[in-house]
């Protein structure tokens, strides 16, 4: 594995609460998935061709940036809303088009079958 970094915070879980008509709750600790920096993101960045895809959910940090950084360089963008933040539904509504909203991981697999990816 490479691009791996030790920071000085615990690592992030969540929790998810479901009521009994499906609904559900998810509470995170964003602990070490909210410390990545814009420099971890370039380096990773760095071995990406166009065409290639960057990922994102709302468990970490500098997501917009992420996605401006890969848009500039190519990639194709993929975003899963999971656990949903006012913050991540302004990027979509100030930036049309800069990402593909996908909600679940079983339909990130779908979407990029769909892609070709």
């Amino acid at each position: 594995m490479s691009d791996l970094t030790r920071v000085g915070a615990v690592t992030g879980h969540a929790i998810v609460c479901v009521d009994a008509g499906g609904e559900n709750l998810i509470v995170i600790h964003g602990g070490a998935n909210r410390a990545l920096t814009v420099g971890q993101i370039d380096r990773a960045l760095a071995r990406a061709r166009p065409g290639d895809w960057l990922l994102a959910r709302n468990e970490t940090s500098l997501i917009a940036e992420g996605f401006a950084r890969a848009q500039a360089l190519g990639l194709r963008t993929a975003y899963a809303a999971a656990p949903f933040a006012a913050a991540a539904a302004a990027l979509q509504v100030t930036r049309p088009g800069a990402a593909d909203a996908i909600p679940t991981a079983r339909q990130v697999a779908a979407f990029l079958a769909e892609r070709g990816g």
